[in-house]
């Protein structure tokens, strides 16, 4: 295989490409099936679905620390049979990952029937759980083999395999729900076929063969990275969802419903956020092998920019429509909510930046700075919810994550700082050593 990923972020405000439009279908679908998850739920019933959603959000965050980020950048660096094999070897990954994950869930909840006597129904019956593992497991195969297409330039076949998950994902949920028959379980059970089918249709071009041997060699490989990306991970997850979490005791199922409504008004921006991430690590991880770690500072600093231009105008005119939005997407059950989306918009805005010094510190193998980063956004964020949240409600949930998020920006931010100039004293010392 040899690698062909367009220079997409060098013109990505210029010139569409398969990138461009995967990302259409992908933010439009995601956007369309949360607003009709929302609408035929109701608050109460969504709520109890974002509660649920928050295991499989946990699951593929530790897939994304333990497979995705590294190969993402890995596979790029690879070239041939030695390429191949990575891979074989990363999806072998994938497989043991999910089925750990799969029984790791299943313990959970039989622990939390037992311990608790408020314990979610729908997470502790059988019905519920197993729909759930089956969302959970199908897409992140799903996922794999979409990331698998941009690592390895075919950005083409993920656009295929991503219109065939999200157009039979929102036919689905849209006659399921319009028949009345659309419950917390049969959404999971909605999402678990669609992924399915979009996998199995990528697997049919891409039939890369699970290799536990070379899925050991990859794992030695990465195995640096990826114990950062999963400590990064565990900790920015008790910074996001664990504040949800807290917020639920103290607020409701039907305030984080609608605190979640009000979030996926921001979706879009997550689903880009997604695409950059298929293309900046790559892309990132090029300029580093041919011109070193200016060349990364240069092409992440042109991103920010080109980012900054598009993003703060679409941001803000979200915020002023807030309400005739938001009573038109999701109904006036949803109303009381809007109010959220100026907040929403910092916190999305922040998400970006924070990205983009996370992309030069996986390029530069310095993942134990994102560690620390992620370490100070669960500190704040966490500690903020407590008192935010019991004085100010909903809103004050959404203030402790941006305080959280603006934090671990601030010290992101100065660690990628102070390595710069690390490497520039550097060059200086050995570019005045004698020969």
């Amino acid at each position: 295989m040899r690698l062909t990923m367009s220079p997409f972020l060098s013109t990505w405000l210029v010139r569409p490409n398969w990138v461009l439009a995967d990302q259409i279908i992908v933010s439009g679908s995601k956007f369309a099936s949360g607003v009709l998850v929302a609408r035929f739920l109701g608050p109460e019933m969504f709520g109890g679905f974002v509660l649920m959603q928050m295991a499989q959000i946990y699951a593929t965050g530790c897939q994304s620390a333990l497979v995705i980020n590294p190969m993402l950048v890995g596979a790029p660096r690879l070239e041939g049979a030695e390429r191949e094999h990575y891979l074989s070897g990363m999806f072998a990954l994938q497989i043991v990952l999910s089925l750990v994950l799969s029984v790791s869930l299943v313990m959970v909840a039989f622990a939390w029937r037992q311990l608790s006597t408020h314990a979610n129904p729908e997470l502790t019956q059988a019905n519920g759980l197993t729909a759930l593992i089956a969302a959970m497991v199908t897409f992140q195969f799903q996922d794999w083999q979409r990331r698998c297409f941009f690592a390895t330039g075919r950005s083409r076949g993920a656009l295929g395999i991503d219109s065939v998950n999200y157009l039979l994902l929102l036919l689905l949920l849209g006659g399921v729900g319009q028949a009345g028959f659309l419950s917390v379980s049969r959404v999971f059970w909605i999402m678990a076929l669609a992924s399915s089918a979009s996998f199995f249709a990528g697997h049919a071009v891409n039939r890369i063969r699970p290799s536990y041997r070379h899925g050991l060699a990859a794992l030695r490989r990465e195995v640096k990275a990826c114990f950062d990306y999963l400590l990064s991970w565990q900790i920015m997850w008790v910074g996001t969802q664990g504040a949800f979490l807290i917020g639920t005791g103290f607020l409701g199922h039907q305030a984080i419903g609608g605190i979640r409504a009000t979030q996926n008004m921001m979706g879009p921006f997550n689903a880009m956020y997604q695409a950059l991430d298929n293309v900046i690590p790559v892309s990132a991880a090029n300029h580093y092998r041919k011109a070193g770690k200016a060349a990364v500072v240069s092409y992440l600093r042109s991103v920010t920019l080109r980012g900054t231009v598009v993003l703060v105008p679409i941001v803000a005119a979200i915020v002023l429509l807030g309400e005739p939005l938001t009573k038109w997407l999701y109904g006036a059950s949803y109303l009381a909510f809007a109010s959220l989306l100026s907040w929403q918009g910092v916190y999305i805005l922040s998400q970006f930046y924070v990205g983009q010094l996370y992309y030069f510190f996986r390029v530069v193998s310095a993942t134990r700075s994102i560690f620390i980063s992620c370490c100070v956004v669960a500190i704040v964020s966490t500690a903020m919810t407590f008192w935010c949240a019991q004085r100010y409600g909903a809103t004050g949930v959404l203030v402790a994550l941006v305080c959280g998020n603006l934090s671990g920006l601030g010290c992101a931010f100065l660690l990628a700082a102070a390595r710069v100039r690390q490497s520039e004293s550097s060059r200086l010392v050995s570019s005045t050593e004698p020969t």
